[in-house]
């Protein structure tokens, strides 16, 4: 209670001023001298992390190791937040504390979308980059930097949260996607509107030992072709090739064309890689193979290419067809499902 003359704020119940022995005035309302109750739910991590505590397998390893002190400060009651802040903004809201971080919340929403919109360009790396880095800031904006002494030991626990942070949003979407990857083009292809360099998404579920149809454009990996004194002409380690010819068939360049058992394709849909111009070739494809054309460089200076180099790189088994290409992701102006 404070007193009216000194101003001198008294312990709830007195009924003397201690610091001027003035009267103070009882009130009839009773008082509460207890501080808040813990919920209930609240309860089991408070008491598991006083456990981890209290465990003599950690108090060993601290002792032994001489761990300091801000690495012990993470198995006190601040692990539960360091927990609950996995997802931005939960530790806030659940102690109504939400009101404090809601504009980093809100800019970690915005740059997170935007970094999936964008997935495959630098624009959405850099958009998911800071949207891991509010995520951080979130997460120092609770409280947990309060028992570390100096900026050392803040920029090492920051530097760490951020790699975890970075290894959980990567885990995520691939449990979230498992089955989708990407992969930039190598190709050309006016009748699919896509253009060397275009970002397309691929799934990998597919049964490797069913054919696939004339013009699927799938992702093989640069291993099979780079063991032959061949590169993928890629910036992700991928390569992106069309299927030209199937199990049996009989595939030649005429004149710059792509022909299947004498007829020659639309030039416009199965263009013929600028490697393979000026060249003939003839072969019957193996069983459990494709002809696929895709944008090769030669690895190395003086290499003749002749059918049987071209034939190594250009005929895939089935089993080396790691996805099918189902969409051009980037640039936006062209997003939209192959047909």
């Amino acid at each position: 209670m404070r007193c009216e003359r000194c101003k001198f704020e008294n312990i709830p119940g007195q009924i003397t001023c201690v610091k001027c022995g003035s009267a103070l005035q009882i009130s009839s309302q009773a008082f509460d001298i207890y501080p808040p109750r813990m919920p209930k739910w609240e309860k089991p991590f408070r008491n598991f992390s006083r456990a981890i505590r209290r465990s003599r397998v950690f108090v060993f390893i601290f002792t032994s190791l001489h761990a300091p002190q801000w690495l012990r400060d993470l198995l006190s009651d601040n692990s539960l937040g360091l927990f609950l802040c996995l997802i931005p903004g939960l530790a806030h809201f659940i102690n109504r504390r939400f009101k404090e971080i809601w504009l980093y919340f809100v800019a970690w929403l915005i740059f997170l979308l935007a970094g999936i919109f964008l997935y495959g360009g630098t624009a959405g790396a850099v958009c998911l980059g800071i949207a891991v880095g509010l995520h951080v800031g979130i997460c120092i904006q609770y409280g947990l930097f309060k028992e570390l002494d100096n900026f050392r030991e803040k920029a090492a626990m920051a530097f760490l949260l951020l790699i975890g942070l970075f290894v959980i949003y990567i885990g995520t979407s691939r449990i979230i996607f498992p089955s989708i990857t990407g992969s930039y083009s190598t190709l050309t292809i006016p009748y699919y509107n896509i253009s060397e360099g275009d970002y397309l998404l691929v799934r990998t579920n597919i049964d490797t030992e069913t054919v696939l149809a004339r013009g699927t454009l799938v992702l093989i990996h640069p291993e099979i072709v780079n063991n032959h004194g061949f590169g993928g002409n890629f910036r992700d380690h991928t390569v992106t090739a069309e299927i030209i010819g199937l199990p049996g068939e009989h595939v030649e360049i005429i004149d710059n064309t792509f022909a299947v058992n004498g007829e020659k394709l639309d030039i416009e849909q199965y263009p013929v890689p600028g490697w393979l111009h000026n060249i003939g070739f003839s072969s019957i494809i193996p069983e459990n193979s494709y002809f696929v054309g895709a944008q090769y460089i030669l690895g190395g200076h003086g290499v003749v290419l002749t059918s049987d180099y071209i034939r190594r790189v250009s005929i895939v088994a089935m089993k080396d067809i790691e996805g099918r290409v189902f969409m051009r992701w980037l640039p936006l102006t062209r997003r939209g499902f192959l047909e």
